[in-house]
C-alpha cells in the first residue's frame, strides 16, 4: 500500500510513501507550495493542487509526471478522481470546479459557484497528523474520495 503525503504546511513536494515501511519511493515536485492531493481508486494516479492554483498528476508506480497546469486563479481546495479514474476534479478558492482529462489534462468543463468550492467530506478519509516538520496530510488510494 502506498500514501501520499505533503511534509509542512507550505512543502513544494509531494513524497509517495510505502505505507509499511515507510520508505519514500518518490519524491515529486510541485511548482508551489501544495495544498491537497488524491489518489485515483486503483492507486496508479496521483494528482496535486498548489495554493496557486496548479494542479499535476502523476504516475504513483513510476513517479512519471503526465500533466501539470496552471488550473485555477486561486488555491485547490479540493480535488478527486471519478471511480474509473478517469477524470479528475478540482475546486478552488476562488469559486470554480473543472473536469478534467486525468491523462491529457485537456479541460471536459467547468462551473462558477458564488462561494468557495470547499467540501469537508471531499476526499472521504483525509486525515491530518503532526509531525514531519509541522503537520503533514497523507492519503491512501483506498482514502481518496470518488465521484459517481
Amino acid at each position: 500500500a502506498k500514501l501520499a503525503g505533503i511534509s509542512g504546511e507550505r512543502s513544494n513536494v509531494v513524497a509517495v510513501v510505502e505505507a509499511a515501511s515507510g520508505r519514500i519511493l518518490h519524491s515529486l515536485p510541485m511548482p508551489g507550495p501544495t495544498k491537497h492531493v488524491a489518489f485515483s481508486p486503483d492507486g496508479r494516479w496521483l494528482a496535486a493542487g498548489s495554493f496557486q492554483g496548479h494542479i499535476a498528476v502523476w504516475n504513483a508506480v513510476t513517479g512519471e509526471r503526465l500533466w501539470s497546469a496552471e488550473a485555477h486563479e486561486s488555491q485547490v481546495n479540493n480535488l478527486g478522481f471519478n471511480r474509473a479514474g478517469d477524470l479528475l476534479a478540482s475546486g478552488s478558492w476562488e469559486g470554480t470546479i473543472k473536469l478534467w482529462d486525468a491523462f491529457t489534462g485537456r479541460p471536459v468543463t467547468a462551473t462558477t459557484r458564488a462561494f468557495p468550492t470547499n467540501f469537508p467530506s471531499w476526499p472521504p478519509g483525509e486525515a491530518s497528523r503532526p509531525g514531519l516538520a509541522g503537520s503533514s496530510k497523507f492519503h491512501s488510494p483506498t482514502s481518496s474520495g470518488s465521484l459517481p
